[in-house]
């Protein structure tokens, strides 16, 4: 008998919040009360199958995935394939740990200082006149590594070593060469034939062993310096690490020797000597020359003999500016005296004698007179009076005249003036002091005019002179300039001659016993990497191409057809925990609703009849049925008959251990009465048919038309008639059984259900009036690990 369980978050059905208490023991007959009730429930089953409807499982593209979880359990499902490729990918990759040859390497690391070769440039090279470049530390680095990675440094090492060392990959032993055995002359000789093979075919050129060494030499050899770093370093990898030791260690000699050479330039000492030599001849005879001007211009210096006329020139022209400041002055101090002398008076008063007059006086009284009447007549009369105007009248003329007259007389004696004498005799005297200095500038500007003709004469001589100087220091410069190379050739001559280079090697090519190829843990990962991808992609095209049917989503997108319910795989079906048991029983439910709301036949009887068929054994389809019946009698209190159609395996009858009681065969033979099939359910208020007594071995052969007639009695007594019908693979009329009832649950079993098979039940059905409630997919698994269940659900 299959097992099932199932889960609320894989069902397609919500809990019931009444708890399986669907009817109302006050109202009318309990089956519409359950519809009624079932009714208001919330259904996410989709649309039923009805005749009217085109069939639901047409093809829609066979898809297999459709939601991220299904992508997910892909490696869970098949992970005794995936972990056996994993296992194959090891073997593997420790099989060519094995087999891998062995390459060895050895490494050295050059250290390129600041040195001759980086501050300055060849002696040669800035003799004219070029600018003083100086390398940067980079160029330095990218010229040696341009020189380490010549042609010429892997002909040198072929040279030293051997090409036929290079080519063996070993170094040759000391003393005799030993006899290769029978299996190195086999392997020579199958080398041998197959080059000769190659060449006369044209896939292969005749190459000398010196070249192939050259070539060989020069893929080996990694040279490289790090970023921001004065260090180079030179590997090399051989089949024995004292090959590849030789091989670096000859390498870094051949660069320190050819580093040498390109620092210098042959010849360059005796080129500068001579040079030099030359140099110094010409310098002394520009000096022999000009100590010759010298004499002959009876001078010490250029220097000595401008100062001397450069200080005459100036006393010269000090005293003509004196002069000619004192010409100036002169010249207008006699103009000025000029002008004060005809401005002078000749005669000047000599005394004067003053007194008083008494016409002043006398007009003086009078107006003080007049000042009282005009008093004493404005205090008696107005300002228009005739009196008084007339008073004022003589008072304003009287004051006039008054002001005309001086109230004291002085009498005066003249005498010759003798400023004007004064003046005359300072205005000849300045007359005389202009024709002095006009004299004494005429002279000083001749002799003004002689010092500029010396000045100009000694002007030439230094031009002379200066034009000799400039020879001399450029001669002393072209010497000095030569006797500097002439140091730096011979220092560099030293320096080579004692091999002192800027270069230096501070770790010698090692010596390395263990082995840089193959790598051991990348080799191992990568086999390791490409058997997980193996076995998962195995695992995904395993799954892509299977034929069963596994979720939900398989059953409806390869069948059409939608799932009332998924109900996982529990390992204990008669004892199961409670919460088991409480989704068991809640799915349940949610089936007998999609039961009672589904169309019934047109005049058929009160009851309903429901035929539970499952695609292939031991897809739980009695199980279901048992489990169903129960449900809807204990739960929803429907009057319920539970029919085990399955002759054959009988489950229904061994789970609820009927007696011996005739059944579903009697029944249909026609040996036994309605009544005498019915069994009461031990602790289960149902009724009970089993497919035969215990006594009868005979099979239900009778026709499908005959076997539900022999049913339709009971559906006039009951609301619910469950038909546990056997699979559809079994030989037996399950399919037409089923064509002639009300509705029909198909049982699909996950993972082992094949979708044809689904498929050529659900066309069967199709083709007959029952209506298909619709997809149970029984013994679901999820593979997925809690944690990551939950992560996908959250991502929903």
């Amino acid at each position: 008998m299959a097992s099932f369980d199932i889960d609320p978050s894989e069902s397609s059905h919500p809990n019931d919040p009444q708890g399986g208490q669907l009817a109302n023991p006050n109202t009318g007959h309990p089956v519409e009360h359950a519809r009624a009730a079932m009714s208001r429930a919330p259904h996410n089953n989709g649309p039923h199958l009805s005749p009217e409807q085109s069939p639901l499982w047409v093809d829609n593209g066979g898809l297999k995935f459709s939601s991220l979880s299904s992508y997910l359990e892909i490696p869970f499902i098949h992970k005794w394939l995936i972990g056996l490729c994993t296992a194959l990918g090891l073997m593997s990759g420790w099989f060519a740990i094995i087999a891998w040859p062995r390459t060895y390497e050895s490494e050295a690391k050059l250290m390129v200082r600041v040195g001759r070769e980086s501050v300055s440039l060849d002696p040669t090279a800035t003799t004219g006149a070029t600018l003083m470049l100086q390398k940067t530390q980079e160029e330095e680095i990218v010229s040696a590594l341009e020189v380490l990675n010549s042609r010429q440094v892997a002909e040198i090492v072929t040279d030293k070593i051997g090409a036929d060392a290079i080519l063996a990959g070993e170094l040759p032993a000391e003393g005799p060469a030993e006899e290769p055995g029978l299996l190195g002359r086999a392997k020579k000789t199958f080398k041998d034939g197959l080059y000769n093979v190659l060449l006369f075919a044209g896939l292969k050129d005749d190459i000398s062993n010196h070249e192939l060494a050259v070539m060989r030499v020069g893929s080996s050899l990694w040279i490289h310096s790090p970023r921001k770093s004065n260090v180079i370093i030179v590997e090399a990898q051989a089949k024995s690490p004292q090959m590849a030791q030789e091989i670096v260690d000859q390498a870094t000699k051949t660069f320190l020797e050819m580093h040498l050479q390109n620092a210098h330039t042959v010849g360059s000492f005796d080129f500068f000597q001579e040079q030099a030599e030359v140099a110094e001849q010409a310098l002394n005879g520009l000096v022999d020359r000009r100590a010759e001007f010298m004499q002959d211009r009876k001078m010490v210096s250029i220097e000595s003999s401008r100062a001397l006329l450069q200080e005459r020139l100036t006393g010269i022209d000090r005293d003509l500016v004196l002069a000619t400041g004192q010409l100036e002055e002169a010249a207008s101090s006699v103009k000025d005296l000029r002008t004060k002398y005809a401005g002078t008076e000749d005669e000047i008063v000599a005394s004067k004698i003053a007194g008083s007059d008494s016409t002043w006086s006398g007009m003086r009284q009078q107006v003080y007179e007049l000042e009282v009447a005009e008093q004493n007549l404005a205090a008696n009369y107005t300002n228009d009076h005739p009196k008084l105007k007339r008073v004022r009248t003589q008072l304003t003329g009287a004051r006039e005249i008054l002001a005309e007259l001086e109230s004291e007389r002085v009498d005066e004696n003249r005498t010759p003036n003798p400023m004007k004498a004064t003046l005359l005799e300072e205005l000849q005297r300045q007359e005389t002091r202009v024709v002095g200095l006009k004299s004494m500038i005429a002279e000083k500007k001749r002799q003004q005019f002689a010092m500029q003709k010396q000045t100009d004469d000694l002007l030439e001589d230094e031009r002379e002179l200066t034009q000799v100087d400039r020879e001399i220091r450029m001669a002393e410069t072209s010497l000095k300039v030569l006797q500097e190379k002439l140091e730096e050739a011979r220092v560099i001559s030293q320096l080579q001659s004692n091999k002192i280079s800027n270069v230096a090697v501070f770790q010698p090519a090692t010596l390395m016993e263990r082995a840089v190829s193959p790598k051991k843990p990348a080799l191992a990962a990568a086999f390791l990497l490409l058997g997980f991808t193996g076995g998962l992609g195995l695992s995904v095209l395993r799954q892509a191409t299977s034929s069963s049917l596994r979720t939900s989503d398989d059953v409806e997108n390869q069948l059409g057809c939608p799932v009332v319910a998924s109900l996982p795989r529990i390992s204990r079906v008669d004892s199961p925990r409670l919460n088991d048991q409480k989704r068991l029983q809640e799915s349940c439910q949610t089936l007998v609703s999609d039961i009672l709301l589904g169309q019934r036949r047109a005049g058929g009887p009160h009851g309903r009849s429901v035929g539970i068929i499952g695609v292939d054994e031991g897809a739980g389809a009695s199980t279901l049925a048992m489990k169903l019946a129960t449900a809807s009698a204990t739960d929803c209190r429907l009057r319920t008959v539970l029919v085990d159609g399955d002759t054959r395996q009988r489950s229904v009858s061994r789970s609820f251990k009927l007696n011996g009681k005739p059944g579903l065969v009697e029944l249909v033979s026609g040996s036994a009465s309605h009544d005498e099939c019915l069994q009461s359910a031990t602790g289960v208020p149902m009724q009970l048919i089993s497919s035969a007594a215990d006594s009868c071995d005979d099979s239900l052969n009778n026709n499908a038309p005959e076997i539900v007639q022999s049913l339709q009695a009971y559906l006039e007594d009951c609301d619910l008639l469950i038909v546990d019908l056997p699979a559809a693979s079994q030989p037996d009329q399950a399919i037409a059984v089923a064509q002639h009832l009300d509705s029909v649950l198909v049982i699909v079993e996950s993972e082992k259900t094949q979708s044809a098979a689904a498929d050529r039940l659900l066309r069967r059905l199709a083709e007959s009036d029952t209506e298909v409630i619709g997809v149970v997919l029984n013994k679901t698994r999820s593979y997925l690990p809690v944690w990551l269940r939950r992560c996908v659900g959250s991502q929903a």
